[in-house]
């Protein structure tokens, strides 16, 4: 190879060189780029989804709404939607201004439920002013009915109610009542409590309804505490030896009095009915020990509330008002399991 070949293979080769640093200069350029546009994407490409439905809860550590959360997010699948689950309790932690957040997302809708009644009615009125439908599942009327004096229209409302629960333990009553005129201890839970109100308030008007010759001997307070609750139906019994049931608007309590009344030797004699459905009530009833329990399925009112957001984020029109259904359990409705509400259990 003479001179001037050997120059131009060198200079070639320079060059190529060159061009492939060049090339790969480019290419850690581009690549950059595409990770710095997905970064941004996953940081704030999310901040106005197409079709967002939120469900802004409270109560975390409350196994009711943990599993109405567990209906929520279920139904949604068969929806075709990914509904979002908020605990309030826990966004607030995380960040105070979360809920400008899902402000900014522009939701479909959100449904709200068990927050602090004007706190819950606050965020409403901040939604409703964005010009986003909002929705109500709760146990308590107070937020729905600040919506409708405040003249905003929920998208629609699922709402149990805790007199229908105390009347449908008064039918259990009449119905398994074995004399005419029936004694009656109600255990509540704190006074003035609204569910506890609620649940012995609708028990009294019903049973007076229903066996106006039943007496009702007393309504004592055990602030759902088992323990308590054992020691009041002691002294309860001392008192009325003759008693037939006991209604307790709560499984604990429910269970303490089921400790008292067979440490009393008077299982047989009297029955319990508890409120809630635990697992523990239930395997009390299948033991015999406890009569019946209630409950308001919350499993129903996550799939009930989430079928109804996703119909009215697709322009579906819904029922506007839905009760929660109330079941008793009782040891009859286990054996036959044809109850339709059961297979709401979780």
């Amino acid at each position: 190879m003479n001179l001037t070949n050997f120059i131009r293979s060198t200079v070639l080769k320079s060059h190529k060189v060159e061009a492939a640093r060049i090339e790969l200069r480019c290419l850690i350029g581009v690549s950059i780029l595409v990770v710095s546009a997905l970064t941004i994407f996953a940081l704030f490409g999310c901040a106005q989804p197409r079709d967002a439905y939120y469900f802004v809860i409270s109560q975390s550590g409350n196994p009711y709404w943990q599993v109405i959360k567990q209906g929520i997010e279920e139904t949604g699948t068969k929806k075709g939607i990914t509904p979002t689950v908020v605990f309030a309790d826990l966004a607030g932690k995380d960040n105070p201004n979360w809920f400008n957040v899902i402000l900014s997302q522009r939701p479909k809708i959100i449904v709200f439920g068990g927050l602090p009644p004007k706190e819950e009615a606050e965020y409403i009125r901040l939604a409703d002013r964005e010009g986003i439908k909002v929705a109500e599942v709760n146990f308590d009327p107070t937020p729905s009915n600040e919506a409708k004096k405040a003249n905003i229209d929920l998208a629609f409302c699922v709402l149990a109610n805790h007199e229908s629960v105390g009347k449908r333990a008064a039918e259990f009553v009449a119905a398994t009542k074995k004399r005419p005129d029936p004694k009656i201890l109600i255990i509540g839970g704190p006074p003035g409590n609204a569910f506890s109100e609620g649940r012995a308030n609708g028990f009294k008007v019903a049973i007076k309804n229903l066996v106006p010759q039943a007496h009702v001997v007393a309504t004592v307070y055990a602030s759902w505490d088992r323990a308590k609750a054992e020691g009041l139906v002691k002294e309860s019994l001392a008192a009325n030896p003759d008693l037939d049931f006991i209604y307790a608007v709560n499984d604990g309590m429910a269970l303490g009095a089921s400790d008292a009344v067979q440490a009393a030797g008077k299982g047989k004699q009297i029955a319990i009915i508890g409120v809630d459905a635990t697992l523990a009530a239930r395997k009390a009833i299948k033991a015999g020990t406890l009569a019946a329990t209630l409950i308001q399925v919350p499993y129903w009112m996550g799939i009930e509330t989430c079928e109804k957001a996703a119909d009215v984020g697709k322009g579906v029109s819904v029922e506007k008002q839905e009760s929660v259904p109330v079941l008793l359990i009782s040891k009859e409705v286990i054996e036959s399991k044809k109850d339709p509400l059961l297979q709401y259990l979780r």
